[in-house]
């Protein structure tokens, strides 16, 4: 049961080899792109300071982290540092993929509905100030999430479905780790309900999705919650961090975000959907 579970998790130990960078915060000004700026906001991410020109280069690949439930937009440092090593490693500079993460200044979304339907209205500001910044026909934003933040970005996927809207094309994929995509971990209230019940009538037959869950170290969000409907997602996939063979191992909720062995891969997927293997 529960008790035997979480003997099992303590008593095994975190094997995770934690990832070290010199992780860079640049403030994007929002207070003339969204009402919630005040609230929330928005930064760039490099691992070692930009130069100049790196700041001024705004390239047609980018990332855009979003924290889950009491999360910090840092968390996007591990995986950020593998990417901008990857593409390093190239010759390219720093900001060749362009690294933005979210501020949700520490808010419990998986609590309330009013949270996550205000942080899906800054997600879609967020986007919109990011395309404007880049302006470029060919961008290719890939949406990243931990936990609820896995959720948020889904919502913001489904509206902007819907609505038609002129960003449709830009967002090319979705990466979540640990994400309960099946089923609200908590007890969900009414606005929660009505927005689960929309994604499960959402389908998407252009993006790419992965979705990664840690097993049975992460008692907050179960493996089989992670999992996404390949009949609605036409290009989903889903998998345990244990299945992974860079992985081979279960990882923790929080430690699925600096673990190395986990942020390695993603950060190789992640450049794979820009170079057209997504």
């Amino acid at each position: 049961g529960l008790h035997h579970l979480h003997f099992v998790v303590r008593e095994q130990p975190n094997n995770c080899t934690m990832t070290y960078m010199s992780p860079n915060y640049y403030p994007i000004p929002m207070f003339n792109a969204s009402r919630l700026a005040s609230r929330y906001r928005l930064f760039q991410y490099s691992h070692r300071e930009l130069s100049k020109e790196e700041e001024a280069l705004h390239s047609d690949k980018v990332l855009i982290f979003v924290p889950g439930s009491g999360g910090s937009f840092e968390q996007v440092r591990s995986v950020g540092k593998e990417l901008i090593e990857l593409v390093t490693a190239e010759g390219k500079p720093r900001s060749h993929v362009a690294i933005y993460t979210v501020d949700y200044a520490g808010e419990h979304s998986a609590l309330s509905g009013m949270f996550i339907e205000r942080q899906v209205e800054f997600l879609h500001d967020v986007v919109a100030q990011v395309k404007a910044r880049h302006s470029d026909p060919n961008l290719q934003i890939v949406l990243f999430g931990h936990s609820m933040g896995g959720i948020v970005s889904r919502a913001f996927l489904e509206r902007l479905d819907s609505s038609e809207h002129q960003m449709r094309s830009d967002v090319v994929a979705l990466f979540t780790l640990s994400t309960p995509h099946v089923a609200p971990v908590v007890g969900a209230d009414l606005l929660t309900f009505r927005l689960y019940k929309a994604l499960d009538a959402h389908t998407d037959s252009e993006r790419a999705y992965l979705s990664i869950g840690g097993g049975y170290r992460d008692p907050l969000v179960r493996g089989e919650l992670t999992s996404l409907d390949r009949k609605r997602y036409f290009r989903a996939a889903s998998a345990l961090t244990s299945s992974i063979p860079e992985v081979d191992m279960s990882v923790d909720h929080l430690a699925v975000l600096w673990c190395n062995e986990v942020a390695k891969p993603i950060a190789k997927e992640i450049l794979g959907v820009y170079m057209g293997r997504g």
